[in-house]
């Protein structure tokens, strides 16, 4: 062997995990680059016709009244796309495609974070980025995670393909988890006010945080007012353009009497009964999903409670994938993205329990037939891929409660 080549194999050995991380970085890069033309449905009814709008009444004046049905914070992005030389469409997928490197890179933390908390405690940047070898698994460990997402077709599809927002939401929502796991309650809420802001779909997470409260007891009920206060000053640049402070707040409720179905393309709990249920009997069951969802919410809240089950980082993870699940599970009027969240934390969760790796697979699969129903007209059993939605969920529960059980179990003899 050449010398060259054994000083070569010896760089790559010795930084093998920047290489991989590089490596995933452009292979998600490349994929995301090839669906750049593509234009969704969403793009070509929705998204394009609202920067339009907005250029046409100039940029951040077109900002002052509301265009289309998101929200007014990313209604100043749009605002923001229209100064830029690039084409729209273009650059909805490019504010999308940066945030799901980041939301990658949030999730790699947390993992690492959490692993490196359950063998010697706390960690600091420094030593992320340091040779210590003790650290070399973890380190691993958050490489594959944002790997795993990177490189996940739900996520290129939803922002590469669709132009669609999730990973921006979502990338809050991950921050204010991981601090608020950290008992950095005031800080979590501060990101979770402005990842509600940007979509009404991260409030999935508030009967975690609800959840929490009651069962920790170590911070006030007032820290929740922390959300709309965040919700109010991420969009100061709205308010001076004109916008209304309680148009933050009244946007959501025009958002849920938007649609009129069961379901929206989300293989629902509702979706078991027929499809006549899903188009025609919303006004009839919308109530009594909503009221069944809180009734499911609470019950697993109460049994966590009186189980005294340890809420320890992993745990914690457990219960808030389980519970925004329920919530998208069984509400009404679910789009097929709704999942986003939980299926995040589905890969995060095999780090923890490999036994769910099957469940991974199917849970993905399912988001991936819908969106593929979606986009494509893809043909699919609506009802069927809702029987194995909930299969998925009733599974996942049990692998976890049963976990979760396990070391409670040995907790109380120790205690003994």
């Amino acid at each position: 062997m050449f010398k060259f080549e054994k000083d070569l194999l010896n760089y790559i050995e010795k930084h093998l995990r920047i290489i991989v991380f590089i490596g995933i970085t452009l292979a998600g890069f490349l994929i995301r680059a090839s669906l750049r033309r593509f234009v969704s449905g969403d793009a070509a009814c929705d998204l394009l016709p609202w920067y339009e709008q907005i250029k046409g009444a100039g940029g951040f004046q077109g900002v002052g009244e509301q265009v289309g049905t998101y929200n007014m914070l990313y209604q100043f992005l749009i605002a923001v796309m229209t100064y830029l030389p690039i084409k729209p469409l273009y650059a909805y997928k490019i504010l999308s495609c940066v945030f799901d490197y980041l939301l990658a890179l949030v999730a790699a933390w947390l993992i690492y974070d959490f692993s490196k908390k359950e063998s010697v405690g706390s960690i600091s940047r420094e030593e992320f980025f340091s040779e210590n070898l003790t650290l070399e698994k973890e380190k691993w460990k958050a490489v594959i995670v944002y790997g795993l997402i990177v490189l996940s077709p739900i996520v290129f599809i939803n922002s590469a393909l669709w132009a669609q927002c999730d990973a921006i939401y979502a990338f809050f929502i991950f921050i204010s988890f991981l601090l608020f796991c950290k008992e950095k309650y005031a800080k979590s809420f501060i990101f979770y006010g402005i990842a509600v802001a940007f979509k009404l779909q991260a409030v999935f997470l508030l009967p975690f945080f609800l959840f929490v409260y009651f069962a920790k007891k170590n911070f006030s009920i007032i820290y929740f007012l922390i959300i709309p206060v965040s919700m109010c000053i991420v969009n100061i640049p709205c308010l001076i353009l004109g916008r209304g402070v309680m148009e933050i707040f009244s946007l959501y409720l025009d958002q849920t009497s938007e649609y009129g179905a069961m379901s929206m393309n989300y293989p629902s709990f509702w979706y078991i009964l027929n499809n006549e249920v899903i188009e025609e009997g919303y006004e009839f069951y919308k109530d009594a999903a909503i009221l069944f969802t809180a009734c499911v919410l609470a019950g697993w809240m109460i049994s966590w409670i009186v189980s005294r089950i340890n809420l320890r980082n992993r745990n914690m993870l457990y219960m808030a994938f389980i519970l925004v699940y329920t919530c998208v599970l069984f509400l009404p009027s679910m789009h097929e993205r709704y999942g986003y969240v939980y299926e995040i934390m589905g890969i995060l969760i095999l780090f923890y329990n490999k036994k769910t790796l099957s469940l991974l697979i199917l849970l993905h699969g399912i988001s991936f037939m819908t969106y593929g129903f979606y986009l494509h007209g893809s043909a699919i059993n609506m009802s069927v891929l809702s029987v194995v939605n909930f299969i998925v969920y009733v599974s996942y529960a049990f692998v976890l409660m049963k976990q979760l059980m396990e070391e409670n179990k040995d907790k109380l003899v120790v205690e003994a």
